[in-house]
């Protein structure tokens, strides 16, 4: 079976990361994969992409949309798959209209909690019935997402949670800890916050700084690893409030392990997550994780893993902070948390499901 991707330009979140971690599980069950960028460049993680077993190209998306229609059905004529999978919210209509057009059947991961509403919501709500009479099936990535897509859009999905590399993160021993600070050169006596992901207004980075100002602990420091708020945002509120001594911005980082198991707190407040791959990451390293209870990571409540959610307000996410630390004692539930992330989203089970979800597609196609 041939399936071609179809994503805009690579960079190494949560979807691109999810399709080379499953490259070796479909190729085992003889898929041939491809990825279609569409970009001005294919972008930064097409190389490790390659390296992983996808075949890499690229389509400039900004050459207009009946140019970029007919560069899609003449790419589709070239590779010939057997399905098509998209991942976009923004030009969804057009992918669809490409592949109906060639005759491919077709599936679309929806990967968000898309909060679109007035005009715009009922838009997207028209494009996805569109999409639907062309044939496309839709997928979400998480049971908030799906319920989402339901009320907000009347778009009914099938559910295919998403899934991280388990084998990459688990609890660090006492030792190990120790180490990662080291490694780090983060002082001993430091209470430790650290956030995984790229600035912007729905992750809500503000409240973890605006938690620090209200605390007025000095020995408690905050780590944001990932490209910062494009606007700055974050750093004006650090500046603001006069805690630059309590926050590092440490950028985009290929390996977060040692940074997750320095941590004594893992923090996400955001307002909305699709499926937050960087959370699952954190349970399964035996973080003590704070949350925002909100659509995305409110789906964790229902799976008997141990963490704290919160409102998505400075307010509340420095009073649960402050209980948390007053409060030290060795919280045993966080190694089972990492048995249970494994468990339910290892690589292997998560993409098989997908690869059966293709292969029905394309065998009621075919008949």
């Amino acid at each position: 079976m041939k399936v071609l991707h179809v994503l805009n330009e690579l960079k190494p979140s949560g979807a691109e990361v999810m399709l080379e971690k499953a490259a070796p599980v479909w190729a085992a069950l003889d898929c041939e994969l491809h990825i279609l960028a569409l970009a001005d460049s294919p972008g930064p993680f097409a190389e490790p992409l390659s390296q992983a077993g996808w075949q890499v190209s690229h389509l400039i998306r900004s050459q207009g949309l009946p140019s970029l229609v007919r560069s899609l059905i003449k790419r589709i004529g070239e590779i010939r798959p057997d399905l098509i999978h998209f991942h976009q919210e923004g030009i969804s209509l057009p992918l669809a209209f490409a592949a109906r057009l060639s005759g491919i059947p077709m599936v679309r991961t929806v990967h968000n909690n898309f909060p679109f509403s007035g005009v715009l919501r009922w838009r997207k709500a028209l494009e996805r019935v569109l999409c639907r009479w062309m044939g496309c099936r839709y997928i979400a990535i998480s049971s908030s997402v799906q319920a989402n897509e339901l009320k907000r859009f009347k778009n009914p999905t099938e559910l295919c949670w998403n899934w991280f590399d388990s084998k990459g993160f688990r609890p660090p021993s006492p030792e190990e800890k120790i180490q990662a600070r080291q490694r780090l050169g983060i002082p001993p006596h430091q209470i430790v916050l650290v956030s995984v992901g790229n600035g912007s207004d729905i992750k809500n980075y503000k409240v973890v700084i605006q938690s620090l100002a209200l605390l007025k602990k000095p020995d408690l420091h905050y780590y944001q690893v990932g490209h910062s708020h494009p606007a700055g945002i974050d750093a004006q509120k650090v500046r603001e409030l006069s805690i630059s001594h309590q926050v590092t911005f440490v950028g985009a980082q290929k390996n977060v392990i040692d940074w997750l198991w320095a941590a004594d707190f893992y923090v996400m407040p955001s307002l909305f997550e699709g499926f937050s791959i960087a959370a699952l990451e954190a349970l399964a390293s035996g973080c003590e994780c704070i949350f925002a209870d909100c659509p995305g990571l409110a789906d964790f409540t229902s799976m008997e893993l141990a963490a704290n959610w919160v409102a998505p307000n400075a307010h509340e996410f420095s009073a649960k902070l402050d209980q948390l630390i007053r409060d030290r004692t060795p919280n045993r539930a966080l190694v089972n948390n990492s048995r249970l992330t494994c468990d339910l989203f290892d690589t292997k089970s998560r993409s098989q499901a997908y690869y059966k979800t293709w292969k029905r597609i394309v065998e009621r196609k075919q008949l």
